[in-house]
């Protein structure tokens, strides 16, 4: 095995270690250290994830569910399979009462988790918003 695909392997699996740690209602604090909000989802990456169908052409979410759709994440289409794969975070921000009240950040932007909760290695500007 070459030192690439280790490294690849071990960088896999301190982003899963990672994610292990990540608890629901955890303070999340951006890159800046300014706290954000807090955990209000966890999904831990699946290494099975594939490019979803198209659920557009079935007549409602309920039915999508039925056939393995996932509720989470709300982001743009074609990025919800990368988010399945490595896994995410969803974040409830502290401002309550605005439109983009929840951001997103993939398992590879948590730079660390701890007693004091998660950081981020980006920016609350620079996460993906909810599109709900």
């Amino acid at each position: 095995m070459s030192g690439g695909a280790t490294s690849n392997a071990a960088y896999a699996r301190a982003v899963r270690d990672r994610m292990a740690q990540v608890r629901t209602g955890m303070r999340v604090e951006d890159e800046a250290g300014e706290q954000i909000g807090s955990v209000a989802y966890v999904q831990i990456g699946e290494s099975c994830a594939i490019e979803p169908a198209d659920l557009g052409a079935l007549t409602g979410e309920g039915v999508a569910l039925d056939f393995g759709a996932h509720p989470e994440p709300a982001v743009p289409p074609e990025m919800v399979s990368r988010f399945l794969l490595i896994g995410y975070i969803k974040v409830e921000d502290k401002r309550r009462f605005r439109p983009d009240h929840h951001f997103y950040a993939t398992a590879d932007e948590i730079v660390s988790v701890d007693d004091n909760g998660v950081r981020l290695g980006k920016r609350r500007d620079e996460l993906i918003k909810s599109r709900k």
